[in-house]
């Protein structure tokens, strides 16, 4: 349950309300869904993480892209001990 404080507003919501044949209720809840759907249009996943990803210490290594295969199966032999 949301309380929903605010004369002008509240004075809108009814208005739109009237003229659309709805309740206030329905007229918040497409509101907010409206809301929700252009936000999540504006910004991407990476918008999202970036902050988070930035705050990530790196491995340190420049090579990491470019040798890939190689720098798992180096991280794999760490973990599991000489391959046989």
């Amino acid at each position: 349950m949301i309380t929903f404080r605010g004369n002008e507003e509240e004075r809108r919501v009814a208005e739109l309300a009237r003229l659309l044949g709805l309740d206030k209720s329905e007229v918040l809840r497409r509101a907010v869904n409206l809301y929700y759907e252009r936000y999540q249009s504006e910004f991407t996943a990476y918008d999202w993480l970036s902050d988070r990803l930035d705050a990530l210490p790196g491995s340190g290594r420049s090579d990491v892209s470019a040798r890939r295969r190689s720098h798992l199966d180096d991280i794999y032999a760490q973990r599991s001990g000489p391959r046989r």
